[in-house]
């Protein structure tokens, strides 16, 4: 085997992964109940399917980068697999205070959310969740919003 068909064999299997890329456009916002935010619209989230992040790319504002979003959103048209929310959002976007998501999410659990401390704002609308365990924000202690409009929730 060459080399040249050795490379395209390792570029070919990383891209199969379930690895998720953010592609984001970035602006300095006013968000309803959390005040200014630097915030991310993810216009993309690809390959992504049980949802670990293995990078970010996108517009961001001069000398600012994903480390420093404080409110994150993304939607239905954003996802080409199964809508969750990736395990490892809190290493690329340690300090969201604020999170919005219209995916078509079926389930969200506390785990979710165990390394975001600092979240404040929830915002799922338009999505499929039909239960909501009673600890699901028993590692956000600062939640003051949560918006659930437009979901089938039938206990909680």
């Amino acid at each position: 085997m060459m080399l040249t068909e050795l490379i395209l064999i390792l570029l070919i299997g990383s891209f199969s992964s379930e690895a998720v890329i953010v592609d984001c456009s970035c602006n300095d916002d006013n968000w309803r109940a959390v005040g200014s935010v630097y915030r991310c619209d993810a216009l993309s989230l690809l390959n992504g399917n049980d949802g670990v992040i293995e990078g970010v790319d996108g517009a961001f504002l001069a000398g600012r980068g994903n480390s420093e979003v404080t409110a994150l959103s993304y939607g239905r048209r954003t996802i080409n697999k199964s809508p969750t929310i990736p395990k490892n959002i809190h290493i690329f976007f340690p300090k969201l205070i604020a999170l919005a998501i219209w995916s078509g999410l079926e389930t969200i659990s506390a785990d979710d959310f165990k390394f975001l401390p600092g979240l404040r704002h929830f915002d799922f609308p338009y999505n499929n969740l039909i239960k909501l365990d009673s600890d699901l924000f028993k590692y956000t202690p600062k939640a003051q919003s949560i918006f659930l409009h437009d979901n089938f929730i039938q206990r909680i």
